[in-house]
C-alpha cells in the first residue's frame, strides 16, 4: 500500500509539473501572438500614412497643358538645340520657376517608317 501511495505521489507530482509547463508554454504563445498583432497594426498605420502621402504627392504632379505660345516662351523661341536624330530635334528650355526642360519636336517626313 505504501508503494502504491508513493507511486501515486510521484505520478501526481509529475502530472502537476508537466501541466504547469504546458500552461506556461500556452501563456507565452498567447503573449507573443498579442505582441505580434500590435506590431502588425502599428506597421499598417505607418503604411497607410505613407500611402496617403504618396497619393497626395501624385495629385500634385498631374500633367499640365501648355499652349504653343507657352512652349515657345519656355524654349526661348527654340534657341538652344541639344541634339537631333531620326525624325526629331531636341531643344533645351526652362520653366519660369527655373526648372530645366527638354522638348522633343517631331518632324514630318516622306519616309513611310515615320508614319
Amino acid at each position: 500500500m505504501c508503494s502504491e501511495f508513493y507511486l501515486f505521489c510521484i505520478f501526481s507530482t509529475a502530472l502537476t509539473v508537466v501541466g504547469g509547463i504546458v500552461i506556461i508554454v500556452i501563456a507565452i504563445a498567447i503573449i507573443r501572438c498579442i505582441q505580434k498583432n500590435r506590431i502588425v497594426k502599428e506597421d499598417s498605420n505607418i503604411d497607410m500614412v505613407t500611402i496617403e502621402r504618396f497619393l497626395a504627392d501624385t495629385v500634385k504632379e498631374r500633367p499640365a497643358r501648355f499652349t504653343t505660345q507657352n512652349v515657345i516662351d519656355f524654349m526661348q523661341n527654340f534657341a538652344q538645340k541639344l541634339g537631333s536624330g531620326g525624325f526629331r530635334i531636341v531643344y533645351k528650355g526652362q520653366f519660369p520657376n527655373g526648372v530645366q526642360i527638354a522638348v522633343e519636336v517631331l518632324h514630318k517626313t516622306q519616309d513611310k517608317r515615320a508614319d
